[in-house]
């Protein structure tokens, strides 16, 4: 019985890793997912930015990451920049998108912050950036 009590806090703990390792898992990719259908959104079609241009991307980022059951209040406001250079390399200096740009390049940024259920660890943030070519 001593044993048990012993081997018990440890076990409970390895076991609330697991949990909390495959929940990490889960929401990053989620958040990988929001991120892509986001950009890609951003970056399709005929299109020049216009004023609901970044409530538009937000929502279809908000639309994917629900699918994913990610708690919305913990992804960060998403950030959206535009570049007009011809190409990535070497990098570009990357803006706002601004009203009226026809840009060559959209990247888009968005962090969550999970809560974690394994003492001692508290809250892990993860953050993905996609950039993707512009379709016109």
């Amino acid at each position: 019985m001593t044993e048990f009590a012993l081997i018990l806090p440890v076990f409970l703990l390895m076991t609330l890793g697991v949990v909390d390792f495959s929940r990490l898992f889960t929401s990053y990719i989620t958040l990988i997912n929001g991120v892509r259908e986001g950009v890609l959104y951003a970056a399709e079609g005929d299109r020049t930015i216009a004023a609901d241009y970044i409530a538009h991307v937000q929502a279809r980022v908000k639309t994917e990451t629900d699918a994913g059951d990610l708690t919305w209040a913990n992804v960060t406001p998403i950030t959206i920049q535009c570049t007009t250079a011809a190409t990535l390399q070497p990098p570009p200096a990357w803006t706002a998108c601004a009203d009226g740009a026809t840009p060559k390049f959209v990247r888009l940024s968005a962090t969550y912050q999970l809560d974690l259920a394994t003492p001692f660890f508290g809250t892990m943030t993860m953050t993905n950036t996609t950039t993707t070519v512009v379709v016109r």
